[in-house]
């Protein structure tokens, strides 16, 4: 096993620990984090329009604060993007994941604060790893790099807007250099097909030993791949290829796809619930098919 193998092993099985805490009490750790959140959002115009200084239970924070849909919640949204401070969340919200219409708009947008991108998102995606590594102790998959397929994202003002995977992208990009591929600057580019080549000609002489992303736009690249290198089937192209962590959509429908594609007994597929509201949950026991909030 290579030492870069090892370093990433060690630095991910330190993880381990907490998430094993979140099996055993999970009452527990959730009741923790609404005792964070109520900190953060007592000084917030959020938290005093619903008092939530004299908030200290799940109870007592369900009958004060209702269940909102995206258009009660839209003039909070409005008074961030016009950079309002301290309005829903403290300080400067910056980063907006744009997400699927709602009844009356073509697109929402869902703050995303820097806690949220480094305690949520990326911490969820290194729970993947953890978990991956302990699941199967022999893996290599941290020899090589993951292959990230992004959106897009663009300024509108002093704001960053666009797809949550490109804006994550753009935040975390000095991180993922060390096992992500491509280059942010083509992970991000805004045309697929145009994404597709750049990847393939870029990526293509790489170790890749896993792929990451929504199944239906992976098989769409993964399908240009083998039509530019003239392959007939990715392990030609990488032949360490383990694991596919997947989400946004239900995997049933292209997993033979894929199957067809990595004809290995060895290739394994992970499923997570990365939305752009937040990292909810992720497979944890490749003997199940539930995941773990």
């Amino acid at each position: 096993m290579s030492l870069r193998n090892t370093l990433f092993r060690a630095w991910f099985s330190q993880r381990m620990r907490a998430i094993d805490r979140l099996r055993r009490h999970p009452a527990e750790v959730q009741e923790r984090m609404l005792r964070l959140r109520l900190e953060r959002g007592r000084r917030t115009a959020f938290g005093r329009a619903f008092g939530l200084d004299r908030v200290h239970t799940p109870e007592a924070f369900a009958a004060a604060v209702p269940v909102f849909d995206y258009e009660r919640f839209k003039p909070y949204v409005g008074r961030m993007l016009a950079g309002e401070r301290d309005v829903a969340a403290p300080g400067r919200v910056t980063l907006y994941a744009r997400s699927s219409g709602t009844t009356s708009d073509r697109s929402k947008y869902i703050p995303l604060t820097g806690e949220s991108v480094w305690g949520n998102h990326t911490l969820g995606m290194r729970d993947v790893a953890t978990l991956y590594a302990a699941a199967y102790p022999r893996s290599r998959v941290f020899e090589g790099r993951t292959l990230t397929l992004g959106g897009s994202c663009a300024r509108e003002g002093r704001n960053l807007v666009g797809d949550l995977s490109a804006l994550l992208l753009c935040r975390t990009g000095f991180l993922g250099g060390w096992f992500r591929a491509p280059r942010t600057a083509t992970a991000i580019l805004p045309d697929f097909w145009q994404k597709a080549d750049a990847i393939c000609r870029e990526c293509a002489g790489q170790r890749i030993t896993s792929f990451a992303g929504v199944p239906s736009w992976n098989l769409a690249l993964m399908r240009r791949v083998l039509e530019l290198t003239g392959k007939s089937n990715l392990l030609e192209v990488w032949p360490r290829l383990e694991l596919f962590a997947h989400g946004g959509v239900e995997f049933a429908p292209y997993r033979r796809s894929f199957e067809e594609l990595i004809p290995s007994g060895d290739m394994h597929y992970m499923n997570t619930y990365n939305a752009s509201e937040g990292f909810f949950a992720l497979a944890d026991d490749p003997a199940r098919d539930d995941m773990l909030l």
